[in-house]
């Protein structure tokens, strides 16, 4: 199979102002439905720019996009779970990346991003001095299947657009923080706010397109110093720290769930690293440890996490830790499962107040 590569490209100036996310794909298949002879005029999707190709890389000199989705409306990706080898939309973006004459410290970082981030339909991140946004839009199915294909993959470059954007403007206010996975900061952002407002421009942009299986894959590229990008309304810091640990801490379990282990402490390392810890974090953490047959850093998570937490966590969590020690059989996690059992014992004796027994929890302990 021919790799995708950069070798046949064409200039060209394309501008989209967009209010994202305007499912594209619904509209296609609601235009479509009713009458599968013909594609009407009147879609508002921009089509690919004339003297483009869709299986043949492109550089855009100048794209201008203005992005705005409405309050609650949310980021739009898969719901359903999906991984890097089941079919779905992971699958065909690993598959196609896989393939692309990319820099290969920038082909990592897209394959990672993709991996740590299965259940996505469209992902962002940073490579070195590059940006990039990928978006995987399923193809339609029967005899509408190749009359539909320019309008779906122009759907894909439109979210690869967004992503791109998107990635810019929150990395640019919140990464000082440390708060540098691209993908999962936009969705803090829009879980503090509601909204994900962004305005930006980007010069010398590079993207690739084609299809894998049953979908539309996009991609683009650009150097981080020919992109502007700004949101129109930033959350506060404090706001966006929690709800970026809070979606990362999902996403670990979500890896948890696939026993993909290693995967999920890397986000708890990330996490842990910039100090954005909870309560069930450490009990997963422990979990994933255990899990790997690492049990002495298993004991030193729970450890740090019942000293952390000692004045404030609930009862419910130091039986939560202690179940974990006691099922490792050495000394010192017997003796840090008595621990946990006894502060559980002191704390159903004397209830702490709900602002006594604060402490973070962070999402639902296991």
């Amino acid at each position: 199979m021919q790799r995708p590569s950069f070798i046949s490209r064409q200039n060209h100036i394309a501008q989209s102002h967009v209010r994202f996310p305007s499912f594209i794909a619904l509209v296609v298949f609601t235009a479509l439905s009713a009458n599968g002879d013909s594609l009407p005029s009147r879609l508002a999707v921009p089509s690919t720019p004339q003297g483009a190709t869709v299986k043949a890389a492109h550089e855009v000199t100048t794209l201008d996009v203005a992005l705005s989705p409405s309050a609650g409306q949310g980021i739009p990706s898969a719901t359903a779970p999906s991984s890097a080898s089941d079919g779905g939309p992971a699958s065909a973006a690993n598959q196609y990346l896989g393939r692309s004459e990319l820099p290969e410290t920038v082909r990592t970082s897209m394959l990672t991003v993709v991996r740590q981030h299965p259940g996505l339909t469209r992902w962002s991140g940073r490579s070195e001095k590059f940006l990039f946004g990928i978006a995987v839009i399923p193809l339609l199915t029967g005899e509408i299947r190749a009359r539909a294909k320019p309008l779906v993959l122009s759907a894909a470059r439109l979210h690869a657009e967004g992503e791109l954007l998107r990635a810019k403007s929150v990395l640019d206010s919140y990464s000082e923080a440390g708060l540098s996975d691209a993908t999962t900061l936009q969705q803090a952002v829009l879980a503090a706010t509601g909204r994900l407002d962004v305005g930006g421009q980007v010069q010398g942009l590079i993207s690739l397109s084609g299809v894998e299986g049953d979908f539309a894959v996009w991609y683009i590229l650009a150097d981080e110093r020919s992109l502007t990008a700004y949101l129109l309304a930033p959350a506060a810091m404090t706001k966006v720290k929690i709800a970026y640990r809070d979606v990362m801490h999902q996403q670990a379990r979500e890896l948890m769930k696939g026993k993909d282990w290693s995967d999920a402490l890397l986000l708890w390392r990330h996490l842990h690293q910039r100090q954005l810890v909870s309560q069930s974090l450490y009990l997963d953490a422990a979990r994933c440890f255990r899990e790997l047959g690492q049990d002495d850093d298993a004991i030193h998570v729970l450890s740090e996490s019942i000293l952390a937490f000692r004045s404030s966590a609930t009862a419910d969590f130091f039986e939560r830790a202690g179940d974990i020690a006691i099922g490792i059989k050495t000394a010192a996690a017997q003796t840090l499962a008595e621990e946990a059992f006894n502060l559980a014992s002191r704390n159903l004796e004397n209830p702490k107040s709900p602002t006594q027994a604060s402490g973070d929890p962070g999402l639902e302990l296991p």
